[in-house]
């Protein structure tokens, strides 16, 4: 059970849900609700609050409300509850009006095991999305030339509301390809958060029956093959050109100059672990670091220090055959062996520099231009001071930025290959800074305020240090990509 019946509960909860009001005020507590019930354009839901990540108030033209559940099902329409009740820190009870509120983050032991992983996907032509059972399971489509009988069993997907007004159409597991009239007019679905529904054919778009078939993140009306777990743990970022620095920050984040990164690279969507880094030290016999009582796993490693960090880059490296990104002095170098002003021609796992960094945390070309990472509502995208309850949490559990990046704004701040130095207005292309006393450090962490957590805000550590406030993440040039069993770029396959 999910609720805090016991104010000294709250003591022992890690994550806090969080309510932000359309007036522009948050709240962290909980959730009392048990449960919420949305009308939508096709059946009236009723969805159990543990299984929901986010309900969004007052979207779109038509003032919609918008669930969107942790296993990645969106149901639009409208609420019938007219308050929550929210309980703060401390045990004080509260009902909040739900016109008052822009939207809900529900962090607080929410959990999807027992649900079942269902790989049927049905998208609607509202735009959305959910999984469920088809309990339809033979239908007969009337084509120009026969009746056909089609068993959905042996079904791959079906195009019902098919593009340019032509006539649905059925792909089989065998090949076969069969368009024409389908013989129901509703389809039957039990979705795998509980209920069941009909929905009049007509309200369809498509409905996914592989298990190698996912939607993408554009209202899941694209099909592409399901990336593996390798792939899934880096973000591509293509080549670009971008204004690095704030002419709102710091001191040392001015004057903002252009920077031109010739090359496109991978940098890794989490932070590395404890659970990667203990694997490392177990190989490598060193001293597994601290981690201060808070757990190890998925948690960030912290207790790292910027020569720790590119030991781990060196030792990945060897692992895949590649040749190491660092000498002893902790220079970057080509595959030669010699040092390299140029990270396009360093072949290795390393640290990011600090331009790739920002570019990263911008979200490359496919920018938003935020003020963190991933967003505007600090909340949402990181742990800071005032969500972490002082101290880092795994990674991935915020919202990533445009590029599938977690954690960029918090948690912990990251090491980066480049030595401090401030910044000029010089334009500058494939920027690397090899020499100085400091490292720079990039990010924000669980015990910043919400301005160090900015992506353009900066800081630097002495190399040998290692705190609980820093750990890293990982990056590598592409242009050696094809020669990596572990980073290979994601193939998408369209259903065509």
């Amino acid at each position: 059970m999910r609720l805090v019946k016991n104010p000294d509960d709250f003591m022992n909860i890690e994550n806090y849900d969080e309510i932000f009001l359309s007036n522009g005020d948050t709240y962290l507590g909980v959730i009392l609700n048990e449960e919420f019930n949305i009308r939508t354009s096709y059946a009236h839901i009723n969805i159990k609050t543990k299984y929901i990540a986010v309900i969004n108030f007052n979207v779109g033209m038509k003032n919609l409300q918008s669930i969107v559940t942790l296993n990645n099902n969106l149901f639009s329409g409208f609420i019938d509850e007219k308050e929550i009740d929210f309980r703060m820190p401390g045990g004080k009870d509260i009902k909040i009006r739900m016109e008052t509120l822009k939207k809900i983050t529900f962090m607080a032991d929410n959990s999807t095991d027992d649900l079942e992983d269902i790989g049927t996907y049905i998208l609607l032509r509202n735009e959305d999305y959910f999984t469920g059972i088809l309990k339809n399971k033979e239908l007969n489509v009337l084509t120009p030339y026969a009746k056909i009988p089609i068993d959905l069993d042996h079904a791959v997907s079906m195009n019902v509301s098919y593009p340019d007004h032509r006539m649905p159409r059925i792909k089989m597991k065998n090949g076969n390809s069969v368009r024409g009239l389908l013989s129901i007019e509703d389809f039957e679905i039990k979705l795998d958060l509980g209920p069941k529904i009909e929905i009049y054919k007509g309200l369809i778009d498509q409905i996914i029956f592989e298990d190698d078939l996912v939607p993408n993140s554009n209202g899941m009306l694209t099909m592409k093959k399901k990336k593996s777990t390798k792939n899934q743990k880096f973000a591509h970022v293509k080549a670009g050109i971008f204004q690095m620095g704030s002419l709102k920050g710091n001191t040392n984040e001015k004057p903002v100059h252009s920077v031109t990164l010739t090359y496109s690279y991978l940098i890794s969507k989490n932070l590395v672990s404890f659970e990667d880094y203990d694997l490392f030290c177990k190989e490598t016999r060193l001293e597994v670091p601290n981690d201060n009582e808070w757990g190890r796993g998925k948690r960030p490693v912290i207790y790292i220090s910027w020569w720790d960090a590119i030991k781990y880059c060196n030792w990945l490296s060897s692992k895949e055959g590649l040749k190491f990104a660092y000498n002893k002095d902790g220079e970057l170098v080509d595959k030669s062996g010699n040092p390299a002003e140029d990270p396009s021609n360093v072949e290795g796992y390393r640290l990011p520099t600090e331009a790739e960094w920002e570019f990263a945390a911008r979200g490359g070309n496919e920018t938003k231009d935020t003020t963190y990472a991933g967003g505007n509502e600090v909340g949402e995208v990181g742990w800071y001071k005032f969500n972490s309850d002082n101290k880092t949490h795994e990674v991935a559990q915020k919202n990533p930025n445009e590029l599938g990046i977690y954690d960029m704004s918090g948690n912990v701040r990251e090491w980066c290959s480049d030595s401090y130095q401030p910044y000029t207005r010089n334009s500058l292309t494939n920027v690397y800074v090899s020499s100085g006393e400091l490292k720079v450090v990039r990010g924000g962490c669980w015990s910043n305020i919400a301005a160090f957590l900015r992506i353009t805000q900066r800081n630097s550590e002495i190399p040998d240090s290692s705190s609980s406030l820093v750990g890293f993440r990982i990056a590598r040039t592409e242009s050696e990509l094809i020669q990596s069993p572990h980073l290979t770029e994601d193939e998408d396959h369209e259903d065509k």
